[in-house]
């Protein structure tokens, strides 16, 4: 019996969503405080970065992704974002207050959107209407950096834990998904 695991990557619970689209890409509500124009999810759902931190661990390891839905480019991009992530705070040796510190830093760091040079997810997202949709595309895509940055710091130095999850999720840092990164 062969098993294939060609496409065993995991995709958006969202993926079918097709409405409010920001350059090809669902604003999705947000479980978050940080500001932005993300609608506000309800308390104990599950948004999309609960789901690209969920699946990172496998994901990571794909070389190929399936795009099934616009959800799933979120999830591409938060896959590439928590793993910069990874690696900006893998130097810190364990420090919480460094890594955190390093963590808001690169949430703060100026986010490209499709059709700007250099934009890792060119293909992926459409290219803005206008200036305010591609507005709206950055203040968006800040706003899940911020509060990604956050829940990651929560988890790598979870209190009950240690340092034995920091441990964990640092040998990540090394992975690429998708042989890119952001």
């Amino acid at each position: 019996l062969i098993i294939s695991h060609a496409n065993m990557a995991f995709h958006s619970s969202f993926v079918d969503i097709q409405n409010n689209l920001v350059c090809g890409v669902p604003l999705l509500a947000l479980k978050t405080k940080c500001k932005g124009n993300a609608p506000i999810a309800e308390e104990g759902s599950v948004d999309i970065i609960d789901e690209a931190i969920r699946f990172f661990r496998i994901n990571i390891l794909f070389k190929n992704f399936e795009i099934q839905g616009p959800a799933d480019v979120l999830i591409v991009y938060l896959t590439l974002y928590i793993s910069k992530c990874l690696t900006t705070v893998a130097t810190k040796e364990e420090n919480e207050t460094a890594a955190r510190k390093a963590l808001f830093n690169l949430s703060q760091e100026k986010v490209s959107s499709p059709g700007d040079a250099g934009f890792v997810l060119g293909g992926l997202c459409k290219t803005a209407k206008n200036t305010e949709e591609s507005e709206k595309f950055r203040v968006y895509m800040k706003q899940l950096r911020e509060e990604t940055a956050i829940r990651m710091g929560n988890i790598l130095f979870h209190p009950e834990f240690g340092t034995m999850d920091f441990k964990y999720w640092a040998g990540y840092a090394k992975k690429k998904f998708l042989n890119k990164s952001l």
